[in-house]
């Protein structure tokens, strides 16, 4: 299965809250990243199709949260 752009422009996003501690600045122009960020951490993930996409919406949630 591929990814799509912004599969991997979350993913980019999840890697970079994750590898860095403390407060992060991250600047996108991609509409759809940014609403997933600013949503995701009161946001109820149910399991879809994509694998890969749950489990880093998961994992994002995880990231923003701790």
């Amino acid at each position: 299965m591929e990814d799509s752009l912004q599969t991997l422009e979350l993913l980019a996003v999840a890697w970079a809250l994750a590898a860095f501690d403390g407060r992060i600045n991250i600047v996108s122009d991609s509409l759809y990243v940014v609403g997933m960020c600013n949503r995701i951490e009161d946001a109820d993930i149910k399991e879809v199709q994509n694998q890969r996409l749950y489990q880093l919406l998961v994992g994002l949630r995880q990231t923003i949260a701790g």
